[in-house]
């Protein structure tokens, strides 16, 4: 479980397994494989903004936060695919 509020230490790609997600215990889409989370507060360095929990064994691929950074300076193509799905919920959140 990932806790909205926490310091984030890690960026979790999901394998297989669903998580559930809220922001201010509000429900958000749920996760599953090759959903992300954790990414925001290791790109910000402030607290995470949102509650992560397995629905059932949820099995993640992990990047702890040092390891974070050089991935993207390395490989640009992740960091704009990163880029791209936060645009797009940021303009989901705006829609609603």
């Amino acid at each position: 479980m990932a806790t909205e509020g926490d310091g984030g230490i890690g960026f979790h790609l999901i394998a297989s397994g669903t998580a559930s997600v809220t922001v201010n215990g509000q429900s958000r889409p749920t996760l599953g494989p090759g959903d992300y989370f954790g990414e925001i507060s290791l790109i910000d360095g402030k607290p995470r903004s949102a509650t992560v929990v397995a629905e059932e064994v949820l099995l993640t691929y992990s990047l702890v936060a040092w390891d974070f950074n050089p991935v993207l300076q390395s490989e640009p193509s992740v960091a704009l695919a990163m880029l791209q799905s936060l645009c797009a919920r940021l303009r989901a959140i705006e829609q609603s």
